[in-house]
């Protein structure tokens, strides 16, 4: 809960900076980040399209943290390999981060709620239901578009893709 507030107050709060940087960089930080609390969990981070992009890291970094929390947060302990796969996939005109486990999944019938502020799809999980709203926000201030692929006990994939931006 604080890590995610101490994120919202800098996006809400600080002109966040564009630069370029390569996109298998910000894999490897995210990945690092999560080497301890990802124990018994397949992780994969791919990086496809261009080798660099010039945009806002530190929301990105937001992005990705929060996706890949709520994938670890929700594995499916009963399957032999959880797993989750991480892909950015730069174009001249677009970024797109897919995040996608195999984890408990989102019946349809949550789906309709989950970017709600503080809606939760499991009332007995920790958390707040401020993350995925706290994700909308960002990927829209970007100008970019969010899509949800979910099947009860099958798994879960985020979809964003943001246009590029140009320095």
């Amino acid at each position: 809960m604080i890590n995610e507030a101490l994120d919202f107050s800098k996006v809400m709060f600080e002109d966040v900076e564009s630069s370029t940087f390569a996109t298998q960089e910000i894999l490897d930080e995210i990945k690092s980040e999560f080497l301890t609390s990802s124990q018994g969990v397949k992780l994969e981070f791919l990086s496809e399209g261009r080798s660099s992009i010039y945009h806002k890291k530190s929301l990105l970094k937001v992005i990705l943290r929060n996706l890949i929390t709520n994938s670890i947060k929700y594995l499916d302990s009963t399957k032999e390999e959880p797993k989750i796969l991480v892909v950015l996939n730069t174009t001249d005109t677009s970024l797109r981060i897919t995040v996608k486990d195999n984890g408990i999944g989102i019946s349809n019938a949550d789906q309709y709620n989950i970017y709600n502020l503080y809606s939760q799809v499991n009332k007995d999980s920790e958390g707040y239901g401020i993350g995925l709203n706290f994700v909308n926000r960002i990927v829209k201030s970007l100008g970019g578009e969010i899509e949800l692929n979910s099947q009860k006990m099958i798994g879960t994939e985020f979809v964003i893709t943001i246009p590029t931006i140009y320095s």
